[in-house]
């Protein structure tokens, strides 16, 4: 989002639920100026979502994935010389459900 308001091309790939969680990050990343053409909406799973908890001894990452529309996704359609895939999601030892 901080890349489209810098008024580069930039593209969400991802799937997401048929859900009120799905449609509300699909629309304000839609309306921060990112082309959400690329995402899928799965009406039989649910958007997955990631919580950061920070504490004073550290951040602890919770990651509700597992049986989500984007735990559903095999590959990623894009390519060309202008791609540069990216993802935002943090490497983490400590996993939730």
């Amino acid at each position: 989002m901080n890349l489209a308001g810098l008024g580069l091309r930039v593209a969400w790939c991802s799937r997401v639920g048929a859900d009120p969680l799905g449609e509300l990050v699909t629309t304000r990343i839609g309306a921060a100026g990112v082309d959400v053409s690329l995402v899928e909406v799965d009406p039989t799973a649910s958007t997955g979502v990631f919580f950061k908890d920070l504490g004073p001894h550290g951040t602890n990452v919770h990651y509700y994935r597992r049986g989500s529309a984007a735990a559903a996704m095999d590959r990623m359609p894009l390519s060309g010389p202008s791609s540069s895939p990216a993802c935002g999601v943090a490497p983490t030892s400590r996993r939730s459900s």
